[in-house]
C-alpha cells in the first residue's frame, strides 16, 4: 500500500503474484511428495488453471494468501515429520511462522492445522514422540504469535456467525 497505493488494480496484481508463488511452492511440495518433476508439474498446472483458482485470484480477497500459507505449512509439516531428515530449529521456526501467518490470514486455517496435526500424529506417534512434541510446540508458538498480533481474533468468528442467514424454524411462527 505504501509503495503502490490502494486500488483494485494493485490488489489484483498482488493476488496474481501470490498465486504464482503458490504455484511454485506447490510444485516444490509435489516434487518432495511424489519424487517426480513431471508429476509435480502436472499438479502445479492443474492448480494454476483450475477455474476456482482463477476466480479467486481475480477477487481482491485474502484467498490466494490463504492457499499459499496452506501449501507452505503442510510442506513444512511433511518435512518436519520425515524421519529420514534431521529436524532443525529452522524448520520448526518456519513452521511456527507459517502457523502464525495462516491464523492471521483466516481463522479457518485451524482446519489446516488439524489436518497437519493428524499427519504428524500418524507419522510420528509410534516412532518419535519427541519430534511430535517439538512440532506441537512450534505450532503452539505460532498460535501464540498470531494471538499476540490479533488478540481479538475471536471477533471474526462472532461476526461470521451473526452474518449467517437465519433459517426459519417452527418457533419463529409460534
Amino acid at each position: 500500500i505504501a509503495l503502490f497505493g490502494l486500488t483494485l488494480h494493485v490488489g489484483a496484481v498482488l493476488n496474481v503474484l501470490i498465486a504464482a508463488i503458490t504455484c511454485l511452492c506447490l510444485f516444490g511440495f509435489a516434487c518432495y511428495v511424489l519424487s517426480s518433476r513431471l508429476q509435480a508439474a502436472v499438479v502445479a498446472l492443474a492448480w494454476a488453471f483450475s477455474p476456482a483458482t482463477i476466480e479467486t485470484t481475480a477477487m481482491a480477497r485474502h484467498y490466494d494468501l490463504f492457499a499459499l500459507v496452506t501449501v507452505l505449512c503442510l510442506w513444512l509439516v511433511a518435512l518436519c515429520t520425515d524421519s529420514r531428515k534431521v529436524l532443525s530449529w529452522r524448520l520448526l521456526l518456519l513452521l511456527g511462522l507459517a502457523t502464525a501467518a495462516g491464523m492471521l490470514t483466516h481463522y479457518q486455517f485451524a482446519l489446516v492445522l488439524v489436518a497437519g496435526g493428524g499427519l504428524a500424529l500418524f507419522r510420528l506417534v509410534r516412532t518419535s514422540r519427541r519430534r511430535l512434541l517439538l512440532i506441537a510446540a512450534a505450532v503452539g508458538a505460532g498460535l501464540l504469535v498470531s494471538v499476540a498480533f490479533n488478540p481479538l481474533f475471536y471477533v471474526a468468528i462472532g461476526n461470521q456467525r451473526s452474518a449467517q442467514v437465519h433459517a426459519p424454524n417452527v418457533h419463529d411462527f409460534v
